[in-house]
């Protein structure tokens, strides 16, 4: 009689692969001018049925897997980042609105500014950098999101 063997794979045999997903920006950006990342969560591993029929809150969102949000902007003029969330279905067919996840953080000229770790807990997430300084500026913008 042969010995009893579980139909499950063992912890041990299983490893998760990390997932990064990027939107990198070196641009000269005009006073009152943005620079914007935007990522849809989770959507190559959902099942579609469930996502809705509405359209994305951006024109075409980078597809990522989540749930960790980092961000770091460096500018030679005064700025603002704002971490904005859109829940994955709008009002009927409209698409879903952002909303702030808190106050625009303030970025110093000259002076590395980072969010890390921040979890992601909508479908949609948007990373917006503007210009606040009166001028135009050469300013730096990474966006990730990361799986651990």
């Amino acid at each position: 009689m042969s010995p009893l063997s579980s139909p499950h794979i063992g912890r041990d045999m299983v490893r998760a692969l990390p997932f990064n997903a990027l939107k990198e920006f070196a641009e000269n950006v005009a006073n009152a001018g943005t620079l914007i990342a935007a990522f849809e969560i989770g959507s190559t591993m959902a099942d579609r049925n469930q996502l809705g029929t509405s359209p994305a809150p951006a024109s075409s969102p980078f597809s990522a897997t989540g749930p960790y949000l980092d961000a770091v902007v460096f500018s030679a003029a005064v700025g603002s980042l704002l971490v904005e969330y859109a829940i994955g279905k709008g009002f009927g067919v409209a698409a879903p609105t952002y909303h702030a996840v808190t106050p625009a953080t303030v970025v110093p000229a000259s002076t590395l500014t980072n969010i890390s770790g921040l979890r992601v807990t909508a479908r949609y997430v948007r990373v917006t950098f503007t210009n606040t300084s009166g001028a135009a500026a050469d300013t730096e913008l990474g966006v990730y999101i990361r799986s651990t």
